[in-house]
């Protein structure tokens, strides 16, 4: 939850990260049909947020 940065956030059942916010090393690729993010993922990749995602503004 500290990874993604924002103040106060609490993650509720429908929240969602994309798979942009993974290094590469933290998905498992190893099946053709099925690709998913490794048992201890942490999102690592978050660019400045554009404004339309600041709450405030």
């Amino acid at each position: 939850i500290k990874a993604v940065r924002r103040v106060n956030w609490k993650p509720s059942s429908c929240s969602k990260l994309c798979n942009e916010h993974f290094s590469e090393d933290m998905i498992d690729r190893t099946s053709l049909s099925c690709v998913r993010l490794r048992p201890n993922a942490i999102p690592s990749i978050f660019p400045a947020f554009p404004p339309h995602s600041k709450k405030g503004t």
